[in-house]
């Protein structure tokens, strides 16, 4: 089983012989195992383990009050004399000489957990014991992590810093991967009709587009059709309508009935452009015959 934080790490010297308060209301009842670990400034870390303990948050009516208990931690291994620490003129510190990422572990395939931007300074804890050369740095906002040396510029004395094992790389999530699924259909536009045409300025024009499925599979869903009115000399579009189409068997046509009506630029060069599954719903064998284009002069009319 993973472990979990019972208390947040801490550098601070201890104090009563208090090293930390584990609120137990926070974990459900069951047998656990305490783990403490020391990381000391050029040396392994050391390990102190105790189990079992069970914790009873709900204890049954007939259970005794218990008493406060006292932990005798066993390292793990030998325990040798922790030496003093020497003291030095001040802790080192790096600078970013760009925004740079600040992530969970030493290296790119960790997450990015936080960013020390341009100029800004963050002390260094300790160097990766895996020889990366990346730093494990304290940022103003009290938060802890790597960020590579190749970013930043370092200041003070690092002759002496921890080294420091960084967390295992995280798991990365199931990626879902989809097969495409093979498709046989293929929508055309068989014709266009267009009343009055050209257009009149000012006045309702109905658009008939006629399309059909020329493949040979149905059509995975219906889709639409755009019908868009540019003047051609700014390229501007005056006007558009939408039209839609169902799913359509191998052969089947499909008349869409539209209304466009254009008031700008009369006696001026437009053009009327149709695109039939416009938004890409279709699965087709060609894309490229969904496409239907023609110049016209805009009459005056009633403008």
């Amino acid at each position: 089983m993973p472990w979990a934080p019972a208390v947040l790490p801490t550098a601070a010297a201890v104090q009563d012989d208090v090293l930390g308060v584990w609120d137990t209301s926070v974990v459900p009842d069951g047998v656990y195992e305490l783990r403490l670990t020391i990381n000391r400034q050029g040396d392994v870390p050391f390990f102190f383990r105790v189990s079992p303990l069970r914790v009873e948050n709900t204890p049954p009516p007939f259970a005794a009050t218990a008493t406060p208990m006292v932990i005798q931690l066993t390292p793990t291994f030998e325990e040798t004399p922790i030496p003093p620490a020497t003291p030095t003129p001040s802790t080192p510190t790096v600078t970013a000489n760009l925004n740079a990422n600040v992530r969970l572990g030493d290296g790119t395939n960790y997450p990015v957990i936080d960013v020390l931007l341009e100029g800004q300074s963050a002390s260094i804890i300790g160097i990766s014991s895996f020889g990366t050369g990346w730093y494990n740095i304290e940022l103003a906002n009290g938060r802890r992590g790597w960020i590579a040396p190749s970013v930043v510029t370092v200041s003070g004395d690092t002759s002496n810093l921890p080294r420091i094992n960084p967390p295992p790389v995280p798991t990365p999530a199931a990626t879902a991967t989809f097969t495409p699924v093979p498709t046989s259909a293929n929508i055309v536009i068989d014709a266009v009709n267009i009343d009055p045409f050209p257009l009149n300025c000012g006045e309702t024009a109905s658009i008939n587009v006629t399309i059909r499925n020329a493949g040979s599979g149905a059509t995975n869903s219906g889709g639409s059709i755009f019908v868009s009115d540019i003047h051609v000399s700014d390229g501007q579009q005056q006007q558009s309508t939408v039209g839609t189409f169902p799913v359509l068997n191998p052969g089947q046509t499909f008349v869409s009935q539209m209304r466009l009506t254009v008031s700008t630029y009369f006696n001026e060069r437009h053009r009327l452009n149709i695109t039939v599954d416009s938004n890409n719903q279709v699965a087709e064998t060609n894309d490229g015959d969904n496409f239907w284009s023609s110049e016209y002069d805009l009459k005056k009319s009633g403008c």
